[in-house]
């Protein structure tokens, strides 16, 4: 009979009613604590941020034959971070009764005997000594038996401590997932701003770039054509126009929107939805890496707006932009 018990498994609220419910942090801890009849194992798994995957497990000389199973299942069921396995096993006094081999003893006994008579040595034979040579105390029970139980056990406990692991990564990543939603309508906000000054901004430009150009003509008397002037006039104050940078920014966001919410990786597998994905379902996609690939075009356009845009009052709007992408940005990188 198996009795388990873990930290990090209560109740948490419907996945589907949780906004950013298929995000996970990369830090979290679990821990779950098994016992059947050959004893009592314990696993204790951390984790933290790590570009890639790297799992690290501690075992007790006893279960070392276990540790590369034990590293296999978890990259199983993890992406992303750098996880740190403990694991201990307390076994029961019945499971590990031991008894004297008395042959082994009686042929250690009497070569010492021999080696004492050989060497003309009179002294008592230290039998605690002699209990710790090999072979003297031997198990005495149905070994194979426990051995598979055992291994069981540990897996059964392992499965419970990444439960317990995942869960609390899910509940970090819906809190920072809240957050980033936050800054993402603060950051359409100032979007629709900055599309409130485009027609302005091209048209200023333009009439300054018409003025500078027209002073030139009449300071050289200069004789040009209006609609040649015109057409280059316009050329020119096409190139502050910002109108594409901000359309496809609105689909960065749109885009990150869609990632953050669990909605386009449900769409690459639709077998698998993000709001059950987990330890059950090791195919769950990462959105870490994608969401930070986002922020880096959302980055990219806003730099250009930026340049493009000769208005103070877009730049203090991009500056406002800039500011909730490198909130953005940090945050992001702590997302398996």
């Amino acid at each position: 009979m198996t009795t388990a018990q873990s930290d990090g498994l209560a109740p948490t609220a419907n996945a589907a009613d949780t906004p950013g419910a298929g995000i996970r942090s990369m830090t979290g801890q679990g821990r779950a604590q098994c016992s059947a009849d050959c004893g009592t194992v314990t696993v204790e798994i951390r984790s933290v941020n790590n570009r890639g995957i790297k799992v690290s497990v501690r075992t007790p000389d006893s279960l070392a034959d276990l540790a590369a199973t034990v590293e296999t299942t978890v990259r199983k069921w993890v992406h992303r971070g750098s996880f740190t396995v403990n694991l201990t096993w307390r076994p029961k006094e019945t499971s590990t009764a031991v008894k004297v081999n008395t042959d082994v003893v009686s042929s250690y006994f009497r070569q010492i005997k021999d080696a004492q008579t050989h060497c003309g040595v009179d002294q008592d034979i230290d039998w605690v000594g002699l209990m710790q040579l090999p072979g003297v105390l031997i198990s005495d029970g149905p070994t194979d038996r426990v051995d598979h139980t055992l291994r069981d056990l540990v897996n059964t406990t392992l499965r419970h401590a990444v439960d317990a692991l995942d869960q609390m990564r899910q509940r970090e990543g819906a809190e920072m997932a809240a957050s980033l939603t936050s800054d993402l309508g603060r950051i359409a906000g100032h979007v629709e701003t900055i599309k409130g000054f485009v027609p302005d901004t091209v048209q200023r430009y333009r009439d300054r770039l018409e003025s500078k150009v027209r002073s030139a003509i009449d300071a050289y008397d200069l004789k040009i054509d209006s609609i040649d002037l015109l057409r280059e006039i316009q050329i020119y104050a096409d190139r502050v126009d910002i109108s594409e940078e901000i359309t496809r920014l609105e689909s960065h966001l749109k885009l990150f929107g869609q990632v953050l919410g669990g909605d386009s990786l449900a769409d690459q597998n639709p077998s698998t939805s993000s709001s059950t994905a987990g330890p059950d379902s090791p195919t769950h996609s990462p959105a870490g890496r994608r969401l930070d690939f986002v922020i880096q075009e959302m980055v990219r356009e806003t730099n250009t707006i930026g340049s493009k845009a000769s208005n103070a009052d877009v730049s203090a709007q991009v500056v406002e932009v800039k500011c909730a992408l490198e909130r953005m940005r940090e945050m992001v990188q702590n997302l398996e």
